[in-house]
């Protein structure tokens, strides 16, 4: 006895726990790549092909009269794709603003005079990291959903109200 594969080792059945090891290893390297690519196509989803249209189509009409505004929306778009592609992760609430304010300026830029947009933040932001495109699809439903639809446009405020333990972001039209 003790000898690897006689049947009474100390040895015995180590092949399979290793096959076992490496397969739940497998699954679980599977699991996390399928994990992943869900996140992706989320985050892709975000950023809708109605919005990268309708952008890119602002830019081309900007080009010849107003080339400094066409170059602005280009560069929004560009960081607002950057963040949406860049994974999940967590960034400073201040940041995540600025990117939904971004996107409201190219919907500015867009929409004219039938959009207004109205920016009620404090002097001090607070210091807080939020998923990254989190408020965008907030302003986005408000552009889509509420100002789109009505031939005379609207204006839509943003209102971030902060406390001691608590922060509160109002998006409305």
């Amino acid at each position: 006895a003790g000898r690897r594969g006689d049947g009474g080792g100390p040895f015995e059945g180590d092949g399979a726990l290793g096959l076992a090891a490496f397969h739940n290893h497998w699954r679980a390297r599977r699991a996390a790549v399928r994990t992943k690519q869900a996140e992706l196509e989320a985050l892709q989803a975000r950023v809708h092909p109605h919005f990268l249209f309708n952008s890119l189509n602002t830019a081309l009409a900007l080009v010849h009269q107003r080339p400094d505004d066409a170059e602005r929306v280009l560069m929004d778009l560009s960081d607002l794709f950057r963040s949406a592609l860049a994974g999940p992760r967590h960034i400073p609430l201040s940041e995540e603003l600025e990117l939904a304010r971004r996107y409201l300026e190219i919907e500015e830029l867009r929409l004219g005079e039938r959009l207004e947009v109205d920016w009620d933040l404090p002097a001090t932001m607070p210091v807080l990291e939020v998923p990254a495109l989190s408020v965008q699809p907030l302003v986005e439903n408000a552009v889509r959903h509420g100002i789109e639809r009505r031939p005379q446009g609207g204006r839509i405020e943003v209102v971030l109200v902060h406390g001691a333990d608590r922060v509160k972001l109002t998006v409305r039209t």
